[in-house]
């Protein structure tokens, strides 16, 4: 895999350089490196991020299967790694692939209440 190759697939599926550095359990710096060509992707890296990918597109094939008018996505990042194991991003990204198919609504899960607003106000 090139580095090149790397970064158009993390992108591609929704994944920050945090959210790929927290997955392989390496540094951002390593990552970094990869993406510039400076150090090589390790064989089991590229294979690590294919499945990746193959459970992304599994993912959206599932969405597309469901056919349903509404798709729901994870607001915040800590729901989403705790019940997934994936960030947030990942979800909404699969979800756009989706909607281009099949325009359905893409919303934020019910479940997951939105932060309270910050009010200047309140302080004084």
């Amino acid at each position: 895999m090139t580095p090149a190759e790397f970064r158009a697939v993390r992108e591609s599926i929704g994944l920050s350089i945090e959210a790929i550095t927290r997955l392989l359990s390496v540094s951002r710096s390593i990552v970094q490196k990869w993406e510039a060509g400076a150090s090589p992707i390790p064989a089991g890296v590229a294979d690590a991020l294919t499945v990746l990918e193959s459970r992304f597109y599994d993912q959206v094939e599932k969405l597309l299967d469901e056919s349903a008018p509404e798709i729901l996505v994870y607001r915040r990042d800590l729901e989403s790694w705790a019940d997934t194991g994936l960030p947030a991003r990942w979800h909404s990204q699969a979800a756009a692939q989706a909607r281009a198919t099949t325009h359905a609504t893409i919303s934020y899960r019910p479940d997951v209440a939105a932060a309270p607003a910050h009010d200047p106000m309140a302080a004084l």
